[in-house]
């Protein structure tokens, strides 16, 4: 990855994200947290988080054959483990990226203690997720609109599956 680019905005991020993409120089991500000051992405300068995430790998080496399969999975552990259906779905290619935002900024503390607990049930309830994502207070995202070039022979659209409302975390 590149050295990060700093923006102010939701709308700064997708615009400078779309340029990026369009010239076609390389994958394109945008960090999920924000950060005490412009110099890392280091963990320990993570500041706060709006959002939590599971990454399911698909393909035939991976955990699910197939992207219906990683979806029946994730519905049949939310459905057992009490865990609400994720509002962001995302193709990153092959694989799915699923995000539960929250409508407020948590401490990183806060958030470290649910995204465990999101990984213990994963764990439990047998969802082949990738648990060090689930915990990884700095990880980036593929961001829909923009081309997945991991393979440069095979560049794969970045699509949102499914869009909702964040979790209302006010009261949690």
């Amino acid at each position: 990855m590149g050295s990060p680019i700093w923006v102010d905005s939701p709308s700064s991020a997708a615009r400078r994200a779309l340029a990026l993409d369009s010239s076609g120089a390389g994958n394109v991500y945008l960090a999920i947290a924000s950060y005490r000051r412009r110099t890392s992405r280091m963990g320990s300068n993570v500041h706060l988080k709006r959002s939590l995430y599971l990454d399911l790998d698909v393909g035939t080496d991976k955990p699910y054959a197939s992207r219906e399969a990683a979806v029946l999975a994730l519905e049949k552990f939310c459905d057992d483990s009490g865990v609400p259906l994720p509002a962001i779905w995302i193709t990153s290619g092959t694989g799915l990226h699923v995000y539960w935002p929250l409508n407020v900024d948590i401490s990183v503390d806060v958030w470290t203690d649910i995204a465990t607990r999101i990984q213990c049930a994963c764990k439990n309830y047998a969802l082949a997720a990738d648990h060090q994502v689930t915990i990884d207070r700095t990880r980036v995202l593929r961001i829909p609109g923009t081309t997945n070039r991991k393979d440069p022979r095979n560049p794969l659209a970045v699509r949102a599956l499914r869009l909702e409302q964040a979790h209302d975390a006010r009261g949690d």
